[in-house]
């Protein structure tokens, strides 16, 4: 919006923008400003909770949680990949995804990319691609905060290494297929 936070056009804003989406969605206005208030204590400025409001919403109606927690795990996501607010929606897309694809729940989502983030931006690994991960240990039964961090702890061993994931993969790969020849 260019304006200073907190003005009076940024608060006309933010409350138009609740009423709106409390007219169309199945929340109220209420609850809106309660997530918008959520986003604000993230530290988002006005223009990135206009952008991320409606995508929060649709994740909290596809995963059934509150909007504190999914407004805390859509921010926090975006803070920790280093995204900006008009990423929400595909952010949101994907942890929607990975947990109704996966064995992936909102709380060990929520775990294990506290967990992972920083590791997996670290070494250059997306959202999407860390979530892929995330689901698969999932469902190998590995969920959480463990698999939060087994996974950190693999991403940081590859880069020690020089390896990428991938390359990591084809190796575990070509050795499985030479033991089974042998």
């Amino acid at each position: 919006l260019g304006q200073k936070e907190g003005t009076v056009e940024n608060m006309e804003a933010l409350s138009r923008a609740a009423k709106d989406l409390g007219s169309s969605t199945q929340f109220t206005a209420k609850q809106v400003g309660e997530l918008q208030t959520e986003f604000a204590k993230l530290g988002f400025k006005t223009g990135q909770i206009l952008n991320a409001t409606e995508a929060t919403l649709n994740l909290v109606a596809s995963m059934e949680v509150d909007l504190a927690s999914a407004a805390t795990l859509a921010g926090s996501t975006i803070s920790a990949f280093g995204l900006k607010a008009s990423d929400t929606q595909e952010v949101v897309d994907v942890l929607a995804l990975s947990t109704s694809a996966s064995a992936l729940d909102f709380s060990t989502l929520t775990e294990s990319l506290k967990n992972v983030a920083p590791a997996a931006t670290g070494v250059g690994k997306s959202v999407q691609e860390t979530a892929a991960l995330l689901g698969v240990m999932a469902n190998a039964g590995k969920k959480g905060s463990l698999a939060g961090s087994q996974l950190r702890a693999a991403f940081i061993k590859l880069a020690q290494e020089g390896l990428t994931v991938e390359e990591a993969l084809k190796q575990i790969n070509s050795q499985s297929t030479t033991t089974e020849a042998t």
